[in-house]
């Protein structure tokens, strides 16, 4: 598998994880490919063997990309992937997420399951705001394509996320946030669900 890695480089953790994850990759024949962000701040590019995501169109070119960071970071690698339809693999080097399946703890577990083609993806759901004055707020969401379908051609779905079999084994969490499977849950959001929550005053 061509795998390519995302990561949010102000983490030391994942500076600590790059070699060993490499090395992984290396080990289980897996082709490995940096952004160009990754590999300017690399301090011994010669002990790595990778090639570099030098333009956006090169997700297309790999079967995923694996995000090393939080829900920030995975966000980050989808707005990178785009249209593209590449799954994204999130691992948390924090505390509380939602997004990623994956952790520190059980990175590689889950790297070998994604290896081996056991896993499904998930569509997330696209959701948009508009704040019209003293009106109100008007939501509007799309599970398949971005809010400005409007245009022509409409913009293809965005990236997938991925999941991993879901089973006793299988459970994340965080000393925050209860355990839970990690099953996939299809809904379309409730426009009146949504709590408008002021930022300024």
């Amino acid at each position: 598998m061509k795998v390519a890695l995302w990561g949010n480089t102000s983490k030391p953790l994942f500076w600590e994880l790059l070699p060993k994850v490499a090395a992984w990759m290396e080990e289980k024949g897996q082709e490995l490919y940096l952004t160009t962000h990754i590999h300017k701040r690399l301090e011994d590019a010669s002990s790595y063997t990778y090639s570099i995501i030098e333009k956006a169109d090169d997700f297309s070119d790999v079967d995923f990309v694996l995000a090393m960071g939080g829900d920030g970071t995975i966000l980050s690698a989808a707005r990178g992937v785009e249209h593209r339809g590449t799954p994204i693999f999130g691992v948390h080097l924090g505390g509380l997420g939602f997004l990623a399946e994956g952790t520190v703890e059980n990175i590689y577990t889950r790297l070998e399951v994604i290896v081996a083609s056991r896993y499904s993806t998930f569509p997330r759901v696209l959701v948009e705001a508009t704040i019209e004055g003293d009106s109100g707020v008007t939501v509007t969401s799309s599970p398949l394509i971005p809010p400005t379908a409007s245009l022509s051609p409409p913009p293809p779905a965005p990236p997938p996320i991925i999941l991993l079999p879901a089973g006793p084994s299988w459970h994340r969490g965080s000393p925050s946030s209860p355990s839970h499977p990690s099953v996939p849950i299809h809904c379309r959001p409730d426009p009146s669900s949504f709590q408008r929550t002021a930022i300024l005053p």
